[in-house]
């Protein structure tokens, strides 16, 4: 069911890049509010726990270039 949902999200947006840019320009600058509610979400899933600690880490960090938590999970 992972992977059906990370192929039907890329094909969403992929779509939504073809006929609505303005639409991913407020997706893509969204990404930091999206991953908070993620790991929000996950936050008890031991599955994804180091994933969530590795994403907190680096935005804590302060980069200005880091690896989304969506993505993050969506390679497990």
């Amino acid at each position: 069911m992972q992977y059906e949902l990370t192929s039907v999200r890329r094909c969403f947006l992929d779509e939504m890049a073809r006929i609505e840019s303005r639409w991913m320009e407020i997706f893509n600058s969204s990404s930091l509010q999206r991953d908070l509610d993620i790991a929000v979400q996950n936050c008890d899933d031991e599955f994804i726990a180091r994933h969530v600690r590795g994403w907190i880490d680096d935005v804590a960090t302060g980069e200005s270039k880091i690896r989304s938590l969506r993505d993050r999970i969506d390679e497990i």
